[in-house]
């Protein structure tokens, strides 16, 4: 009996075997070979993630989490659409600047988060969108994302009091293959509830890499303008990503968690232009 069943063990032991040999492949853990590249982005390892809000404390408890950070009573069930708006900065665009259009002035922005509030918008971050789509979460009535290219412009002094004064969180796109910008910053806006999502050519890296110094979780991955490939997408599942976003029109939906589009908000739209963004559902070529 014994006999007859060791040609079936010794196949079972091949196949553990040439798994074993595969998942070590694709982890590339520490000490071996450099992990396998396909589409631009190379396979790390990471663990998956279960990322909630306010995962980093308040330094000396001068920053509090803002009321969308965590769900509200009144919010329910929600799995439509979500747009995302892309800032590139908000400020003055400076002497010299070869892209002025990606400037939004701080009267501008404040104006377009007025014309949100009034129309019953309301801001929260990706992971609550995932949440709501995939695990049963609760979203505002309306839902939107506000995300921001890193730390420049006035996100100290005009983004950040404006959206807290409001109740909202944020997401800030950070390189995670360099290091952190203007880390007090960027601890603060963690502090009140804010996101950060990675971005750069080796996902997993820059995963690791923001995770440990900011001491918290990366759920999402910024592709640059441009530089989405679908075959990247199982690896950023492997990687334990829980969605990733791309430069484009339209409205985020359930059905591409990883190719959610970021609405560009440029420095003359103004409020006529953002609100017609809107109302389009983000089909036109930015805002």
């Amino acid at each position: 009996m014994a006999r007859r069943n060791l040609p079936r063990l010794i196949a079972a032991a091949a196949l553990l075997a040439v798994a074993a040999t595969m998942v070590i492949a694709l982890l590339g853990r520490d000490g071996g070979d450099d992990p396998p590249q396909l589409g631009g982005l190379r396979v790390g390892t990471v663990e998956s993630i279960t990322a909630g809000p306010g995962d980093a404390a308040a330094p000396g408890g001068a920053v509090r989490p803002v009321r969308n950070a965590t769900p509200q009573p009144d919010w329910r069930p929600h799995t439509g659409p979500v747009p995302i708006f892309r800032y590139h900065a908000v400020a003055e665009f400076p002497a010299g600047e070869p892209y002025p259009e990606l400037f939004v002035e701080p009267a501008d922005f404040r104006a377009q988060m007025d014309w949100l509030q009034a129309h019953g918008y309301e801001a929260v971050d990706l992971r609550a969108v995932e949440r709501a789509w995939f695990a049963g979460g609760t979203l505002p009535r309306r839902p939107v994302v506000l995300s921001f290219d890193g730390v420049e412009g006035e996100i100290a002094d005009v983004v950040l009091p404006d959206l807290s004064r409001r109740g909202w969180p944020a997401v800030v796109v950070l390189d995670g293959e360099a290091p952190v910008p203007r880390k007090p910053l960027v601890e603060r806006l963690l502090a009140a509830g804010w996101e950060v999502e990675a971005a750069g050519t080796h996902a997993v890296e820059a995963r690791r890499r923001l995770e440990t110094e900011l001491d918290t979780r990366v759920a999402n991955f910024s592709f640059p303008a441009g530089s989405f490939d679908a075959a990247n997408v199982p690896l950023l599942e492997f990687a334990g990503y829980a969605g990733a976003t791309v430069t484009g029109a339209g409205f985020a939906t359930r059905a591409k968690p990883y190719e959610m589009p970021r609405i560009t908000v440029f420095g003359l739209a103004g409020v006529d232009g953002f609100a017609e963004a809107m109302r389009s559902r983000g089909e036109g070529v930015g805002a």
